[in-house]
């Protein structure tokens, strides 16, 4: 391996990291992609989606889940937030199984938890038990659920810089990524269609259940790494991380070095903010637009809009990093674009407005959904070479630590019945913009980071070709 250079992007505190791989080595190996790689990412996108299914089913019907339960709308919140809660617990363990152990364990481990979470809440309606009971066996589902999300929320990036060439990385982190948000628009659209009344609950969560289970189907055709890299770079980076010691003792040096790269910690809120003002808002659409008349079915519409308006743009913009590595300028255009999106969702709830709402959740969509994969590429770039599954456990963790508590204060600026419309959640709205408009100007004027993962890459190729 060739010695940094002084204006490496790689530390002398960073080798630790880089396990030595000599000349020799690379000239035996053969560099290939292999079609392998694109069963692991489906794989990643049914079990991603079946995850955010589970995690939205009872908000997605806040009214009928409050009714069946005997319980108040908050409680039915809160069944929600603990996915939050379990992602914070679990995500650096997570990140330390997907680079230390491997993908394919870390994907195991996820769906047997998600599995049992789905399975144990239709069995807690289909049970002889009193209301409150089948509510707190229902929550203690959703925990086990929410245990395995971060397994799978943080293996994209790893695995996309494991099995695919620089020219396809962004690619195939967008569309392991995206299917986390795919799969909320789905249960929006689902639920609702499945239990139009609280008597069809148990219906409803069984396909819910069965859909946990299917999605793990192509589990056993899987594989943590290819036989050999995909080019000469991910050789002496990704792929030789995976055959470091699997100590403990190699989670905190990689931590470090993300905390203490330039940036990063910019990039962390941003995305942090982001996330969590885009997660609440998808979690509470329902109660946000009641209030002004618009029905479960209606809102489970706005949702999938968002949705559909965050694949093109974050398709474009997977595409356009693939070949023009412009990760931080897009992050400048963007996060404005944004900030404007969630003021103007301030005047678009209102009642009759259907199509003012569906132009500004077009834009929610194609502007903050397009944020997801070109902050998680970009935190791996700037944070260069600390694991890829580590930093995207940082930059989830935080993601769901704001979404949590950004829907504890959302819920709390919830409206009176003392005020037009009972119940309404303007303010709210107002402090989701306020949240966006204040990471649009910390990623304007606040994040300094670098591409470090690409300046290394060429620097290694050069040395390797005999390039000075």
């Amino acid at each position: 391996m060739p010695k940094a250079s002084p204006s490496s992007p790689i530390s002398s505190n960073d080798d630790q990291l880089l396990p030595s791989v000599s000349t020799v080595e690379m000239d035996s190996i053969q560099y290939r992609t292999y079609p392998l790689r694109w069963v692991i990412l489906l794989t990643l996108f049914l079990l991603n989606m079946s995850s955010s299914i589970l995690w939205t089913t009872y908000t997605s019907v806040s009214a009928l889940s409050a009714e069946y339960f005997e319980v108040s709308d908050t409680a039915i919140s809160m069944l929600a937030m603990v996915f939050y809660i379990g992602f914070v617990i679990m995500s650096l363990p997570s990140g330390w199984v997907i680079d230390h152990v491997g993908i394919k364990t870390g994907l195991i481990i996820g769906s047997v938890l998600n599995i049992a979470g789905a399975w144990l809440r239709y069995v807690a309606v289909i049970s002889d038990m009193a209301p409150s009971s089948q509510y707190a066996m229902t929550m203690a589902s959703q925990c086990i659920a929410a245990l395995g999300q971060p397994f799978f929320l943080n293996a994209p990036t790893k695995f996309a810089a494991s099995w695919f060439t620089d020219r396809g990385r962004g690619t195939a982190n967008t569309i392991a990524t995206l299917s986390n948000p795919i799969g909320i628009a789905v249960g929006q659209l689902i639920v609702p269609a499945l239990a139009p009344t609280s008597e069809d609950f148990p219906t409803m969560l069984l396909v819910t259940a069965v859909i946990a289970t299917a999605s793990c189907i192509p589990l056993p055709l899987i594989s943590s790494m290819p036989p050999s890299p995909p080019q000469i770079e991910v050789l002496e980076s990704t792929y030789s991380n995976n055959r470091l010691s699997r100590g403990l003792r190699h989670l905190l040096p990689g931590l470090e070095i993300a905390i203490r790269s330039p940036g990063f910690l910019a990039l962390w809120f941003v995305f942090s903010s982001c996330v969590g003002t885009f997660s609440a808002l998808t979690s509470l659409l329902n109660n946000i637009l009641t209030p002004y008349g618009y029905s479960a079915d209606i809102s489970g519409i706005f949702g999938a809009v968002i949705i559909v308006g965050g694949l093109i743009g974050a398709a474009a913009l997977a595409i356009l990093i693939d070949r023009v590595p412009r990760h931080i300028l897009i992050l400048r255009v963007i996060t404005p674009i944004s900030a404007a999106s969630f003021i103007g969702f301030i005047f678009a709830v209102k009642p009759d407005a259907t199509i003012g709402l569906g132009i500004v959740s077009f834009l929610i969509g194609i502007s903050t959904f397009s944020l997801l994969p070109i902050g998680l590429e970009l935190g791996v770039e700037c944070t260069y070479p600390a694991p890829e599954g580590t930093v995207s456990s940082l930059l989830w963790m935080g993601g769901q630590a704001f979404s949590a508590i950004y829907q504890v204060i959302m819920n709390a600026l919830r409206w009176g019945p003392d005020k037009n419309p009972p119940g309404g959640m303007r303010d709210a709205i107002i402090f989701s913009a306020v949240v966006i408009s204040v990471s649009a100007l910390v990623a304007c004027f606040g994040f300094h980071g670098s591409l470090r993962r690409r300046a290394a890459e060429k620097e290694l190729s050069l040395s390797h070709s005999g390039v000075s």
